[in-house]
C-alpha cells in the first residue's frame, strides 16, 4: 500500500487517510489493522512494527474524525466542539511514543497503538494551538478533502500538492478553454 505524506504534519497526514470525504465514493484506507500498521511504518514513527487490534484500529479512526473535525473548525475559524476537544485531550494523556539515542548516535522510537495516538494528539493540540500562526488549508482540488499546512512564502498555496490536484486543476482548466475557443489549444502548444 503507498501513502503520501504532503500535509506538513503528522496528524494531518493521518487525517488523509480517508480521501474524497465529500463524495459517495469516500474511501478509507485504514480497512484492516495491517494498514494502520503499515502507514506507521511508512511515516516514520516507530523504528520497529506495531502490531494493530480491531479495536486499536477503531480508536486510530476515532483520533482521525476528531482531529478532522477539529483542524476544519480551524480552518473556518468555528468553535471547536466540547465532545471533540475531550476526546483529543483523552488520547493525548497516554504516554507518547519512547525515543532513545544510542551512544552510537542510533535513533530508536518504540510504543504500542496508543503511544502512537498519545504523540499524534498531542502534536494535533499543539498545530491547532499555534493556528493562529500556523495556516492550516483545505486542499481547492475537486474531491479533494486533504487539510495541509500551508508554509508558502505568501501563506496562498491551494493545492495539497502540486504534482496531483494542482495539476489536476490546471489541466481542467486548460480543457474549459480549448472547449470554448478551439484556438486556445494551438496558441498555449
Amino acid at each position: 500500500m503507498e501513502f503520501r505524506f504532503i500535509s506538513g504534519h503528522i496528524a494531518l497526514d493521518l487525517m488523509a487517510t480517508k480521501r474524497e470525504r465529500n463524495s459517495e465514493a469516500s474511501d478509507d484506507i485504514f480497512s484492516a489493522p495491517a494498514h494502520f500498521a503499515e502507514w506507521c511504518h511508512g511515516a516514520g514513527i516507530l523504528t520497529e512494527g506495531v502490531q494493530v487490534s480491531d479495536g486499536e484500529l477503531h480508536s486510530v479512526i476515532l483520533l482521525r474524525e476528531v482531529g478532522y473535525r477539529l483542524a476544519l473548525a480551524s480552518v473556518r475559524r468555528e468553535n471547536f466542539a466540547a465532545t471533540d476537544i475531550a476526546l483529543v485531550n483523552h488520547f493525548a494523556a497516554a504516554e507518547p511514543i519512547r525515543v532513545e539515542l544510542s551512544a552510537r548516535g542510533e535513533f530508536a522510537a518504540t510504543g504500542t497503538v496508543a503511544n502512537i495516538l498519545s504523540t499524534i494528539a498531542r502534536d494535533l493540540i499543539a498545530l491547532l494551538g499555534q493556528s493562529v500562526t500556523t495556516s492550516i488549508r483545505q486542499c481547492d482540488g475537486d474531491n479533494c478533502t486533504r487539510l495541509f499546512v500551508d508554509r508558502s512564502r505568501g501563506q496562498n498555496r491551494r493545492f495539497c500538492s502540486d504534482q496531483v490536484c494542482g495539476n489536476r486543476a490546471k489541466v481542467a482548466a486548460f480543457r474549459r478553454r480549448t472547449r470554448t475557443n478551439p484556438d486556445v489549444a494551438v496558441e498555449d502548444k
